[in-house]
């Protein structure tokens, strides 16, 4: 493991791909120019009329005529769609807390992050209805022409009518490819800030609140929710025009013919918009429990993967399979009790503007006893302003109703408690002049009390306390009982009000009976594990070691600094960055060099460096592609000591750390790697760091400490300085 040259590891080290390699040979006519992939989005800088008429997509239409187009050919995102750009962008708006008729204050947020563009979308939509309100008036006039009367406009000449009707055509194409292309840009870009924003609160969840959802409910509000938001920011054009083109054409109807023909038009339009509404709402019940059944379905099978081993130990894969099938019997007869409710509101409003029209002229050949044709392909043209969106509005209403139910469990997820990263941490419960001192008690005098800033790299504690919060509830808590027999068993099950209830099962009668017990649970007296009355100061570029019982509060103490303990009362200060190596490793499903540079840039020599000082070196040459092996999910294709100093190096490339926390990760490799790991990583290319490392084996290395820290029962019993013991 030491004789191995930084030339040797480089050669199992594959060079990584250059820019020339990754791109194509381009076309010859495309020779003198770059590929769309390295040029600037022209969406960025296109002016109106490009993006009304799509003019700004030629280049890359061109290409696809002659040829198939490639990811080369296709344009980068443009700075303003970015995900940083859009997240800076809502967090500049949001606030949690509802204000406006308590609307989702995510909802609030996203509508102030895109108010240019909705208002856009508006105006766009709004002149679409008097688009298509042109037309029918200009068919007016083309029919009177045609039948050698006077036309609205009291033109004589036809081509100008013709003229005027191709204008308010193309108007109208134009304005809704715009509203539908803005609006499918913004539900794009909606749709990844939920899943940044989700993403971000999940690493930030304290642990209370990640005991509340799992991961297969966080992926369903990335992926499901996510979409249903996006569906319902593509279609929202439609509550615009929907009701516009309504209230255009009654008016119309009652201008052409009379108001008793405009006021049934209105009854009828009225109508159906109650029975669509009511069907909404009962859509938008079935969503919700739709998306409950998903949910656990989902929760089933994530946790059955994740526990895919135990489930094959205990052969539970019947059970189990039985478990989902029924969630997915439930979720199918949801899915087709919704479909069946949306395909009637759909065919109603389908319908609706052909009882439209027959109510209307119905009504008014009753009234008068005849109509002209002009007037009758009028108010056919009349009604057809509002067919499109009768067809789509319901799709619109039903799409709101479930991003509504969406937005709402995204609401609650975003306010979820937080690890606390701020630092300083000020106890709530005493004032800064009150806290108390004990200089006997810190590792260095050098710190003063008068001031709060404190420098990178430097850890101070101050009569602080942590507490895990409780998380498990009485209600939940089952004792299991092994039956005597291979029919029968027991449980214990713990009620809220602390009596215990005896519950015998017969497995093969499938019966529970139920007795009180006599016995009785104190919940009163249960213990949650504290970190209590915590002085210490850790210098910068000091190397402290943390030692203790099994359960004594080392890895708390580790959780604290994180920030992921929840501080009760006093000090804690942290200064710079942190890199954090935990006992159970953390591996992605990438290759090796992905887990260690972890979206870094590459720098050989630091690669190499950090190789051979994490003894990795050797593995790299039993692994069949080197560096570029992948490596499966949470590194099952690597051993437990493997996985420890990938995240070792992980930690080691990171130039910029300020402190580095090491949560006893050298208990998972033999002593002579332990020993190599130690003098070439922590002593050797963090010996600039603040290094404060876990010890639970490998004792021989104490006599290298700066500073030796014994945990007891949550507290500090002991503070060693080596050079005194010497």
């Amino acid at each position: 493991m030491t004789g191995i040259t930084w030339a040797e590891i480089v050669d199992y080290i594959p060079a990584p791909p250059t820019p020339e390699s990754q791109v194509s040979t381009i076309d010859s006519e495309d020779a003198t120019n770059q590929p769309f992939s390295r040029q600037t989005n022209p969406l960025e800088h296109a002016s109106l009329p490009s993006i009304v008429l799509a003019h700004w997509m030629q280049p890359m239409v061109s290409v696809g005529a002659h040829r198939v187009l490639e990811l080369k050919d296709m344009w980068p995102i443009g700075q303003s769609d970015s995900c940083d750009s859009l997240e800076s962008r809502f967090r500049a708006v949001y606030d949690p807390n509802p204000q406006i008729f308590d609307i989702s204050p995510v909802a609030m947020a996203f509508t102030k992050t895109f108010r240019r563009e909705l208002t856009s979308v508006f105006i766009g939509s709004v002149l679409y209805v008097v688009a298509l309100a042109m037309q029918s008036y200009v068919a007016q006039a083309l029919l009177q022409f045609l039948s050698d009367k006077e036309n609205l406009f009291h033109i004589s000449n036809g081509y100008w009518l013709v003229a005027m009707m191709t204008i308010s055509s193309l108007v109208a194409v134009c304005t809704v490819n715009y509203v539908f292309f803005t609006t499918s840009r913004i539900g794009a870009n909606i749709r990844s800030l939920t899943m940044v924003l989700v993403f971000d609160k999940a690493l930030k969840l304290s642990s209370a609140a990640r005991q509340e959802y799992t991961a297969g409910e966080i992926l369903t509000l990335m992926s499901v929710d996510a979409e249903r938001v996006f569906m319902a920011m593509l279609q929202s054009p439609w509550h615009v025009m929907g009701p516009l083109a309504f209230v255009v054409s009654i008016v119309m109807i009652g201008v052409l013919l009379d108001a008793y023909s405009a006021l049934v038009g209105m009854v009828v339009l009225v109508v159906v918009m109650y029975i669509s509404v009511k069907q909404g709402d009962r859509i938008a019940r079935l969503q919700r429990m739709l998306l409950e059944v998903i949910e656990q379905r989902v929760k089933v099978t994530s946790e059955a993967l994740q526990g895919i081993r135990v489930m094959k130990f205990y052969a539970w894969e019947e059970p189990l399979a039985q478990r989902v099938e029924k969630l997915r019997t439930r979720e199918v007869s949801f899915l087709r009790k919704f479909h069946t409710f949306q395909v009637v509101n759909t065919v109603m409003l389908f319908l609706t503007p052909t009882f439209l029209s027959g109510a209307t002229l119905g009504l008014y050949v009753l009234l008068h006893d005849t109509i002209d044709v002009v007037e009758t392909f009028t108010l056919i043209a009349m009604v057809n302003i509002c067919r499109t969106a009768l067809f789509q509005l319901p799709q619109a209403i039903s799409s709101f109703c479930k991003a509504k139910i969406s937005l709402s469990r995204i609401d609650v997820f975003l306010v979820s408690d937080e690890f606390v990263t701020g630092y300083p941490l000020l106890s709530s419960t005493m004032p800064n002049d009150s806290m108390p001192m004990t200089p006997s008690s810190l590792l260095s005098d050098d710190y003063k009390a008068e001031t709060w800033v404190i420098s990178q790299g430097c850890i101070s504690f101050r009569e602080a306390c942590f507490q895990w919060p409780r998380v498990f509830h009485a209600t939940n808590l089952v004792v299991v009982t092994p039956a005597h027999t291979e029919n029968q068993g027991s449980l214990l099950l713990k009620a809220s009000s602390s009596e215990c209830v005896s519950l015998s099962c017969d497995f093969k009668s499938d019966i529970l009976s139920a007795e009180a017990s006599s016995g009785r649970i104190d919940n009163t007296k249960e213990e949650i594990f504290r970190l209590e009355g915590l002085n210490l100061e850790v210098d910068r570029g000091s190397l402290v070691m943390i030692v203790g019982k099994v359960g004594s509060g080392k890895s708390s103490l580790v959780n604290a600094i994180l920030g992921e303990m929840p501080r009760t009362s006093g000090v804690l200060e942290v200064g710079g960055r942190i890199a954090y190596v935990s006992q159970d490793t953390w591996i992605r499903n990438a290759t090796l060099r992905d887990n260690i540079l972890f979206e870094q840039n590459y720098d050989a020599d630091r690669y190499a460096q950090v190789l051979d000082a994490s003894q990795l070196a050797m593995d790299l040459r039993a692994l069949p592609n080197g560096d570029d092996t992948e490596i499966g999910e949470r590194g099952i294709n690597l051993s437990g000591g493997q996985k420890a100093r990938v995240a070792i190096a992980r930690a080691m490339y990171r130039l910029e750390t300020d402190v580095l926390i090491l949560d006893d990760p050298l208990s998972a490799v033999d002593p002579h790697v332990a020993h190599a790991i130690f003098e070439k990583c922590i002593v050797g290319l963090a010996a600039g760091q603040t290094r404060l490392l876990v010890l639970n084996s490998h004792y021989n290395l104490l006599p290298n400490a700066d500073h030796i820290v014994v945990m007891q029962d949550g507290m500090v019993i002991m503070l060693t300085l080596i050079f005194e013991t010497n």
